[in-house]
């Protein structure tokens, strides 16, 4: 059968369970799993699946049992649900902890130093900063006096360390933490896809904030255009999408000028309606 540890989305470990529990016995079926559930609505487990319907706390005590999940498969269960339904920056945060703390693929294969450097924006600024900026582990006051929304000297000292744990940065001659060009992040797609959720999230903070600062000496560029779009335009504009960020990174490498500023460059580009059914 399917593994609970293999997902990051229950609504897809649950379609996936049970089209292949459906395949070997008939009988598993979503009315049963309903009245199983103690809900009066033969349709409810296929409404969970299909738009997330909240399952009750009784309830997701009930399915892991009804699924035969180990207690340790039941607690990873619980957490993707909790995750997938929390809508607090903090909730947010406690149960991608939980998720990982409960993933076999976390305690196994991946380097939880991977997923801390995701966890917040600032290790991505720290390391971009120190391209331009000097500091040693004495003295991080130049990067707390730069960076925006201003870190703590304790948090910047943190994030040196992991990004030094991490190989991404590395001292020079003179004592000062610098990038290390090459330096690069590797991550197992079972973790990847959530943890860069969260850090896409951080990221759009951060980019509302910067609205609020219209008398920033840089002050941040928006630009939004609302349209409608055929299947063919959607994906042209995604192809192009991919071409900016690749034109993007030539620029930056081909620039021989020295760092004077930290910027995020977001692309955000989403569909604002339902599919039609001939589109299902």
């Amino acid at each position: 059968m399917v593994s609970v540890f293999d997902y990051m989305d229950y609504r897809e470990y649950l379609k996936d369970f049970y089209q292949e529990a459906h395949s070997l016995d008939r009988n598993f079926s979503h009315r049963k799993i309903s009245e199983l559930l103690g809900d009066k609505s033969p349709s409810f487990f296929l409404k969970v699946i299909q738009d997330g319907r909240k399952l009750k706390p009784a309830q997701l005590e009930i399915l892991p049992r009804i699924l035969k999940m180990s207690a340790e498969e039941g607690a990873y269960f619980r957490a993707l649900c909790a995750f997938a339904h929390a809508r607090q920056k903090g909730e947010r945060e406690y149960w991608l902890k939980q998720i990982v703390a409960h993933s076999r693929v976390a305690c196994e294969e991946l380097d939880p130093s991977l997923i801390q450097f995701y966890s917040d924006w600032i290790h991505s600024a720290v390391r971009a900063a120190l391209s331009f900026i000097d500091v040693t582990d004495d003295d991080v006051s130049p990067l707390v006096r730069e960076l925006k929304p201003r870190p703590t000297p304790k948090e910047v000292k943190a994030s040196l360390l992991l990004l030094s744990k991490l190989g991404l940065i590395e001292r020079n001659e003179q004592g000062f933490w610098k990038p290390v060009q090459d330096g690069g992040l590797i991550t197992r797609r079972s973790i990847h896809d959530s943890v860069l959720r969260e850090y896409r999230l951080r990221c759009l903070d951060l980019a509302r904030a910067s609205v609020l600062r219209p008398d920033d000496a840089w002050p941040a560029k928006f630009f939004t255009n609302t349209a409608s779009v055929s299947d063919e335009a959607w994906n042209q504009i995604q192809n192009r999408l991919q071409q900016f960020r690749k034109e993007v990174r030539a620029i930056l490498k081909a620039d021989e000028n020295p760092p004077v500023r930290v910027i995020q460059l977001l692309h955000v580009a989403y569909s604002m309606t339902e599919k039609s059914d001939d589109q299902k």
